[in-house]
Parts: C-alpha cells; structure tokens; sequence
C-alpha cells in the first residue's frame, strides 16, 4: 500500500475513528480492528438493555461491514489499531491510530458526540461552537498534544494520513497544520469529511503554516455542517452527492444528511462529486460568518475560562496585566496625542508618540519572555496522564491567545512609529513651502 490511500479506505478509517478502543502504544499490544470489532457487536447483541453508546457503537460496526461489503474490500480486516487516546472526560478529544501495513498509518479523530452532558458539553459547546471564536479549542490544542506524542512514540516509523468526520474533519486538518515540523513531512495527506471550517483569525494565526502545507488538506462536503465558517487558503474542496435517509427520530432528512454513511461512492470506490450545495448550506453558511463577526467584535476574550488552575497559573496572571499595561498605554498615548496640545489649534506630539511605540515593543518583548516561560513548563509536562494531556492542550491554548495579542501589539507599534514619521515628513513639507 502506498501513502495514498483510496476513497473507501479513507472513509472506513474515518468510521473506525466513532469505535472505543483502548490500546496505549507504549505498553500494549495492537488491537486487530476486525477482530475487535466482532467481539463488541457479540457482546452488545447478547445485553438485555445496551447503553446509548453501546447502541451508536454497534450502529457504528453495523456501517463500517456496510461499506466493506459494497464495495468488495476486505483489507482492512489485516488493520491494527496501534494507540488510541479517549478524552470523553477531560477535553473531549479522541483519535484512533491504524495500522494499515507496509509503514503506512491513519490517524482518524472523532467527531462531535452528545451521549452523556460531559460529550455534549465538550464536543457542542466548548468545541464547536468555540470554533466561531478566534482562539484554539480546547479539542484543537488537545489534537496539537496527542500529534506531538504520537511522533515521540513512533518517530518516523510511519507515514501518515489524519482523517476525521465533522468535528473530527476540523481536528484531522488543525492536527496537520501544527504537528511537529519532522512529523508534517511523514504526513501525505489530512482529510475533513463534511467538517466545519475555520475563523478568520485562526486563519491569520495560523497562515504561514496553512501555506506550508495547504497541497495536502482536503475537505469533503455534503451537508450544512461544512457550509459554517471559512475554508481554510489552498485545501481542494470537494462538494459530493449524499443520500436523504430518513432517520426514523423525526429529523428532517436535510438535517440528517451529514452522517458518513449518506456519502455516495460509484462502482470503482470513488466518492461521486456533485454540482452544488444543498439550499440549506448555501443559507447556513453566511450566517455563521456573520455571528463569528458579531462575537469577536462584542468580546474577543468572551471564550477565556477564569477557573483555569494548573502549575504555573501565575504566568497567566502576568500575561493579562501585561496585556493590560499594553491597552493602558495605548490609551494614554492617545490622550497625549490628541488631546494634548494647545486648544486653537491641532498639533501632533511626536515624543508622545515615539514613547508610545517604545512602550509597546518593551511590553511586546515581555510578554514574549511570559510566552517563553510557559511553553517551557507545556514542553515539561509527560504524556502519561489524562491531566497531562489536559494541561497541555489548556498551555498551547493560552500560549496561541497571547501570542496573537503580543503580534496585535507589534503591529499597533509599527503603525503608530510610522504615523510620527509621516506627520513629521508632511510638517516639514508643509513649513518648507512657506520659506
């Protein structure tokens, strides 16, 4: 097999990705997933009163023998799930990693889910509806975490595809854009499956990496779900034909559409692409534009959680007055500015400004030292733990929100620098034609 893999390969590993295995890479041995499989559809048939989950699984196994059978592929029953990592209770995050033989691996992470109030709370609320706002969630900090273990763990053992449906399409991409710089090269391709796109400061956060590696993310799209937010520069996308099932809870079929198991693929194994969107998509989409717009302009920090506590909660503290002593003196450069020379007429005060911007770059620079400190204490903390993994995801979390405010005070610097210098240009402009 080589780095590429086919439509239904892709597709049936992004399934796989819904299953609950638990195998850690460093202890355990790799979990055949056929096998796997066999023994929990067994298990879950002989119970009197299976949970919601058990149910959503066996439907989930019930899928994945659908799709094999159609299409005559029995490959897959030689895949090993090699490491998986379920953080239903902590972020929200989960991600399987399969084997798929000759030095080729899949990474496919989870989308969102609503069994319990802990998954609802983190896959709907803090996850997706966090992603109308600028800063990472806490699932996309979490996936940078579990790329940068899983590259500890295996090194360059394998090349990889990351893969995800929904939510988990959102991950699979963000996975890519910051894994680990030897890792990215080990990774052939990241793929979405009707996934939500992206805000457009994660965008400007993140553009020198999407430029980087924008010939390797694809989105597959057929319903509303992948019409929200914004595509991110460079990704193929891919508009493709799904079927309307009725799903039998009153649903509307529309509404239904975005299941894995609605995708149409032809008599070959390759998804059928389709003229349009659907009208539903083509409504939904601009909306959610607009209510990321109305958010971020309301209240840019309106997704900080104040009852954040871990080692070194300090730094935080530290970052936001220095934020804060930033905002302070812009204000007070302001005042001084326009408010601060004689009332008969306007007159600019240029060592005000040129203090102002002398002050941004020192807090600029502090912050930077904070910025330092924390990714020293993120970079310490193992991976042998759930609070690990947690505490992790939180760091590069704050670590990406003030590293935007520090690039927002460094440009308000370079702007208020070259206003003094065009002020004073103009001014003696202005006095030489006169003598």
């Amino acid at each position: 097999m080589s780095g590429k893999y086919t439509d239904v390969e892709k597709l049936l590993a992004t399934q796989i990705g819904y299953l609950d295995f638990n195998v850690d890479g460093r202890s355990d041995a790799p979990v055949n997933v056929y096998e796997y499989m066999q023994a929990q559809e067994e298990a879950i048939r002989n119970k009197p009163n299976p949970t919601a989950r058990e149910q959503a699984q066996l439907k989930t196994i019930e899928n994945i023998k659908k799709l094999t059978e159609q299409h005559n592929y029995d490959g897959w029953k030689d895949w090993k799930i090699v490491d998986s990592c379920n953080h239903n209770s902590t972020t929200g995050m989960c991600a399987n990693v399969i084997d798929t033989g000759d030095g080729n691996a899949m990474i496919s992470f989870r989308g969102s889910e609503s069994f319990d109030l802990q998954s609802g709370v983190m896959d709907w609320g803090v996850s997706d509806v966090g992603l109308l706002n600028s800063a990472l969630t806490v699932e996309q900090a979490d996936a940078t975490a579990y790329m940068e273990y899983i590259y500890s763990l295996y090194g360059d053992k394998y090349n990889y595809t990351t893969t995800g449906h929904s939510l988990g399409g959102n991950l699979a991409q963000h996975a890519l854009i910051t894994a680990p710089e030897g890792m990215k090269e080990h990774i052939t391709e990241a793929v979405s499956y009707d996934g939500p796109g992206y805000s457009d400061e994660y965008i400007a956060a993140h553009k020198d990496q999407i430029e980087e590696c924008s010939d390797k993310l694809k989105r597959y799209k057929w319903s509303w779900v992948s019409s929200l937010l914004n595509p991110l520069p460079g990704e193929t996308d891919i508009t493709v034909q799904a079927e309307e099932h009725d799903s039998g809870s009153g649903i509307p079929k529309i509404l239904y559409r975005h299941s894995t198991e609605n995708v149409m693929i032809d008599e070959y194994g390759n998804i059928i692409p389709a003229d349009d969107q659907d009208w539903l998509s083509k409504i939904l989409g601009p909306i959610s534009r607009d209510i990321e717009g109305i958010i971020q302009w309301a209240n840019p920090l309106w997704w900080l959680n104040p009852s954040i506590t871990l080692p070194g909660a300090h730094l935080i503290i530290a970052g936001l007055k220095e934020i804060g002593k930033a905002i302070e003196t812009v204000w007070n450069w302001a005042k001084n500015t326009f408010f601060g020379g004689p009332s008969d007429h306007f007159e600019v005060n240029l060592s005000a400004l040129r203090e102002a911007s002398e002050k941004l770059d020192r807090n600029a620079d502090e912050i930077q030292d904070i910025l330092d400190e924390i990714e020293d204490i993120r970079t310490s903390l193992r991976y042998d733990s759930a609070a690990g993994y947690y505490y992790k995801a939180r760091l590069s979390m704050l670590e990406n929100s003030i590293d935007r405010d520090r690039s927002h005070f460094m440009r308000i610097s370079e702007a208020v620098e070259t206003s003094a210098w065009r002020y004073e240009n103009a001014d003696q402009n202005a006095e030489g034609a006169f003598i």
